[in-house]
């Protein structure tokens, strides 16, 4: 399957509240045999914090993305990256007159280390185990 890299500047529509992701397309196959309160109670929280979720009106914390991975099998680390994503959107178009205003120095401000001389390189010993 190709990759295909959008650059944040390209990008047109936001990224979509991983909230209303779990809501629209994990939750239907959750709601099979369970109802939102009983969801809710196996998570922890209460049903009107998972409906504040659903609808995008709060954000996915770490502790919301370690429970909701842990119920669906997927772990916290995808759930973070899709609000890190959101969060980034929405700081950017937030903050975009503020950005505008900051230049971009690149690798200028930071200063090249200098390479060691020939010979005097040395590399680390390795690490002694011990036994068990």
């Amino acid at each position: 399957m190709a990759e295909y890299l959008v650059e944040p500047k390209s990008r047109t529509r936001p990224p979509v509240h991983p909230g209303v992701i779990f809501g629209e397309e994990i939750m239907p196959g959750l709601r099979a045999r369970r109802t939102v309160g009983e969801i809710a109670r196996l998570l922890g929280v209460s049903r009107a914090t998972l409906h504040r979720l659903m609808a995008g009106e709060i954000a996915m914390s770490p502790e919301m993305a370690a429970r909701i991975g842990k119920l669906v099998g997927n772990g916290a680390g995808l759930w973070l990256r899709l609000q890190a994503k959101y969060d980034e959107w929405e700081a950017t178009r937030r903050l975009a007159k503020e950005l505008s205003a900051i230049p971009t120095l690149g690798g200028e401000s930071i200063p090249a280390k200098p390479a060691a001389p020939a010979g005097q390189f040395k590399l680390p010993r390795p690490r002694k185990r011990a036994m068990r």
